[in-house]
């Protein structure tokens, strides 16, 4: 398998408090906590805490059905919240991170601009609301030359969608075709670099959450298996060059399918919000300037796909266009 990735464990704290009735009412089979907790049917409460059915809350905790929350943790329907994290349905949380779905996606990337890649290459994200701290996207080389070191860094900590729920993160060129004021707009400088800084080969694209700010991380230098201790993957897409001793990164199927070779860019068809999923994506070369926005069609690529740099992802005829 043509992946590598290392999760760190993510802590699934249970803390149970005071199996005692003192001034408080037992529903049946269950066990109220002191100081106002109460046991629904067969669930137990710990201080401050109510337990849905099935479930068990910690200090200051609500489990919902079938589920355990920690420390001033939430559990979702069959979650498992950590420290002050919140278990979406189905999912894990770590100290401090969020499992399950969190609603922040890529959407979008240009790799390979035709002509030349300085300053046309971005990065997009859609979501809602306020980012959440300690989240980051990469670039994450997968050449043999350079496998596992990141080219491309963002903190995205504390950023905001715009209205359209879209978040473009570009060099300081302005973007053909314009981009709409319901965008939220960053500059990433490593986009004005000579040559552009998303390497034309293998590459992976991964959105994550860290348990705490990363410190000591040098672009360019510093590779993304170090970086596991506490980390959740929240979205990834990767792409090969061809090449079969390269290497992807992030949770396995997340490798688009091309017609050859590294695309120019990747969009995800819009309506499939997948995490972590390559058949989520559409992609190819692009035909004409830096700045274009037209596909050359490949296999399976509608004819009115365009790459869409801080509007919604448009696979129907569209009026954007760049030269």
């Amino acid at each position: 398998m043509n992946s590598k990735w290392l999760f760190a464990g993510l802590l699934g704290l249970t803390l149970g408090c005071g199996e005692m009735t003192n001034n408080n009412d037992g529903g049946t089979g269950g066990t109220a906590g002191r100081d106002g907790g109460s046991a629904g049917a067969g669930g137990t409460a710990g201080t401050g805490g109510t337990a849905g059915t099935g479930g068990t809350a910690g200090t200051g905790g609500t489990a919902g059905t079938g589920g355990t929350a920690g420390t001033g943790g939430t559990a979702g329907t069959g979650g498992t919240a950590g420290t002050g994290g919140t278990a979406g349905t189905g999912g894990t949380a770590g100290t401090g991170g969020s499992g399950g779905s969190s609603g922040l996606l890529l959407n979008e990337v240009r790799i390979n601009p035709p002509v030349v890649d300085t300053p046309y290459e971005f990065i997009e994200i859609k979501g809602s609301g306020a980012i959440p701290a300690n989240t980051y996207v990469v670039t994450v080389d997968g050449d043999s030359s350079g496998t596992g070191r990141i080219n491309v860094m963002h903190d995205l900590s504390g950023l905001t969608f715009g209205a359209n729920g879209i978040l473009l993160i570009k060099g300081s060129l302005a973007m053909c075709p314009g981009v709409p004021s319901a965008t939220t707009v960053v500059d990433q400088p490593r986009f004005d670099l000579d040559g552009g800084a998303i390497q034309n080969g293998s590459e992976s694209l991964i959105l994550f959450q860290a348990s705490a700010p990363l410190t000591g991380v040098t672009v360019g230098t510093t590779t993304f298996p170090t970086l596991d201790a506490g980390v959740t993957v929240l979205d990834s897409v990767s792409w090969k060059d061809g090449d079969a001793t390269d290497v992807t990164f992030g949770p396995a199927g997340n490798q688009a399918t091309v017609a050859a070779g590294t695309p120019d860019a990747l969009l995800r068809t819009p309506g499939n919000n997948t995490p972590n999923s390559g058949t989520a994506w559409v992609g190819g070369d692009l035909i004409g300037s830096s700045s274009s926005v037209t596909f050359i069609v490949d296999a399976g690529l509608p004819t009115t796909t365009v790459v869409t740099p801080g509007h919604p992802n448009d696979m129907a005829p569209s009026s954007l266009a760049c030269p």
